[in-house]
């Protein structure tokens, strides 16, 4: 069993970490100056310290001095290096989520057809769920794009808390309130008639399966005229996951 407090901590150092680094990772030129300048000067530092050509040829505080200068740059060249190839993996990983939503969505209908595709992802506290509006697909000028609701509230709610697939006619509940408080009922986009939730799902080996948030397909039109079938929830069980692959990937 992992230590939480140690978990606490570490998260903590790397939060430091990399507050520190991604500066740097988004200004090459800048931190290639920075690193060259601390180089030189630990490099001098170090030359200072060690004189052959003087009686007290090793002087302690410059030496010491130039080895921690050298070893910071040495450090934070290695961080930026890794956080620029962290972050490009993370681009191309919601580059491609934003596929797997384009997909979803064409395999409904889009663009003949209203259909919009998203998913939820947990927020920092686990109680929580936010549309990831940068993969989200036909969902353009709509407030739902922001749209943050407790895990258990709402359609997508009700797939977290069942752990499995919810296709939902909405015509049927117009005043249900699904959990959400008023301020996040007014950025759901009114004229939604049907949604179909499902529940994305991590599963490790000797793990207790978790849920890392949900897939979501809805539109103004109504089930009947999506034509949604089995055969269709089973699709985008896969698409969840193919989506859980790459939600691990950028955790």
């Amino acid at each position: 069993m992992t230590d939480e407090p140690f978990v606490e901590r570490r998260n903590r150092v790397l939060r430091v970490w990399n507050w520190v680094i991604e500066p740097l990772e988004r200004r090459p030129v800048a931190s290639s100056i920075l690193l060259s300048l601390l180089t030189i000067a630990g490099t001098l530092l170090l030359g200072e310290g060690v004189d052959y050509k003087k009686p007290d040829w090793f002087k302690a505080t410059p030496f010491l001095v130039g080895t921690i200068v050298v070893g910071i740059s040495v450090v934070l060249a290695a961080g930026v290096t890794n956080v620029t190839k962290t972050n490009r993996q993370r681009r191309a990983t919601r580059k491609a989520l934003k596929k797997v939503l384009a997909m979803m969505a064409a395999h409904f209908g889009h663009p003949n057809r209203h259909c919009r595709t998203n998913v939820m992802t947990l927020c920092k506290d686990g109680r929580r769920r936010r549309v990831d509006a940068g993969t989200a697909c036909n969902m353009d000028g709509d407030q739902d794009r922001e749209l943050e609701i407790d895990n258990g509230a709402g359609v997508s709610g009700r797939a977290v808390r069942r752990k499995e697939s919810v296709l939902w006619d909405l015509a049927t509940t117009p005043n249900h309130d699904w959990g959400l408080w008023l301020s996040e009922l007014a950025m759901v986009r009114p004229t939604l008639k049907t949604i179909l939730s499902v529940p994305i799902f991590m599963r490790d080996d000797g793990q207790k399966e978790r849920v890392l948030g949900t897939v979501q397909v809805d539109s103004d039109l109504t089930k009947e005229a999506l034509n949604i079938t089995e055969s269709d929830v089973k699709f985008v069980e896969v698409c969840a996951d193919v989506i859980a692959i790459h939600l691990r990937l950028i955790e």
